[in-house]
């Protein structure tokens, strides 16, 4: 521990102490020894809402990027980064356009390795139209599993993210069947039908019916995303964009283009206050149409404007969008469906 400026070891420390603890591997930025603090269990976590692909300059040090941004994510757990299972691109997740920068330095500094960045994406979400209900019965063709599920989807308001209930009794089928089924709906979310997430849903377990003692858990765990899907294109999707709070400061002189321009950018406006020498602008704008606008501004006003926002949830999308998958990938996994159905059938004949 810490003591006058000089370091003592000492086999326990207490409240206020300030301690060094060497060779702990397992620690993240953001574990907590004890019980969870108040102030923590207050915090929200907002996640990035754009994304890109980054590539090594040379393919060969592909693994070396990979290796990196593992490093990275251990000192900062809110890098994310994966790799896309129908392209197999490295995607990073952004706040904005400064982190792509500092990550792009850290690499080439630290790592040796020089990447490019793809074109910086906005992250849509989807969410159900209406309700709806879908099931696949057990040994109705083309249902190759041991499981009979039957889901119901419903719209939540904005912001309430997924919801699971089971109306089915764990008397008639037991925990690790329905967490299979929950485990199943989650994995569904991940990849709604334009490769989105899918948010602000209920999905409620209606209807199951199982044969011991074929059946087993991993029967409705992959059945499940099959229903999740029959059922999603069923009701339809809303597409979801993220959207700013913004505050803009511009000297008066400027207000009109400023006006002009947010309502370009699809932005809306909230507030309006204006002097002799200034105006500030208070609203809503999405992300989207509003990437580059901090830089539009500082040049128009000759750096004397300021463009601040943050992130305050999402809405249903008024502009265009991209799909996050291609075209011929939106319906693999009911082709995958299909081929699994084909290949038990061809099996069947020639026994």
């Amino acid at each position: 521990t810490i003591y006058q400026g000089r370091e003592i070891n000492v086999d326990e420390v207490g409240a206020n102490d300030i301690a060094i603890v060497e060779d702990i591997e397992d620690f993240r930025i953001g574990d907590y020894l004890g019980a969870k603090p108040c102030l923590i269990q207050g915090l929200s976590h907002q996640h990035p809402a754009l994304k890109s692909s980054v590539r090594p300059n040379k393919p060969e040090e592909r693994s070396k990027v990979i290796s990196a941004l593992n490093t990275l994510w251990i000192e900062d757990p809110s890098l994310s980064f994966s790799i896309n299972s129908y392209s197999d691109e490295l995607e990073i997740s952004l706040y904005g356009l400064t982190q792509k920068e500092i990550i792009q330095t850290l690499l080439e500094e630290r790592f040796s390795v020089k990447v490019h960045f793809d074109e910086i994406k906005t992250i849509y979400k989807e969410r159900p139209i209406k309700k709806v209900n879908k099931i696949i019965q057990i040994e109705v063709p083309p249902n190759p599993y041991w499981a009979t599920i039957g889901l119901t989807l419903e719209p939540l308001p904005l912001g309430a993210g997924l919801q699971i209930e089971s109306d089915i009794s764990y008397g008639y089928l037991n925990h690790s069947f329905q967490n299979a089924v929950f485990e199943g709906i989650r994995m569904s979310c991940q990849s709604g039908l334009h490769g989105w997430e899918v948010t602000d849903l209920k999905v409620t377990f209606t209807q199951a019916e199982y044969y011991s003692p074929v059946s087993t858990p991993a029967d409705f765990r992959q059945l499940t995303p099959y229903v999740f899907r029959l059922a999603l294109q069923q009701s339809g999707v809303d597409i979801l964009e993220p959207m700013l709070c913004f505050e803009l400061q511009i000297p008066q002189v400027a207000s009109s283009k400023a006006i002009t321009d947010l309502q370009k950018l699809m932005s809306e406006i909230e507030d309006i206050s204006c002097n002799n020498e200034w105006c500030h602008i208070k609203g809503k704008v999405p992300l989207n149409t509003s990437k580059d606008y901090a830089s539009e501004v500082s040049s128009y006003t000759k750096g004397l404007g300021i463009f601040m926002v943050k992130p305050c949830g999402y809405q249903i999308t008024k502009d265009g969008y991209s799909d996050n998958i291609r075209m011929n990938e939106k319906d693999k996994l009911l082709f995958m469906f299909q081929k699994s159905i084909y290949e038990l059938i061809q099996n069947k004949k020639k026994i």
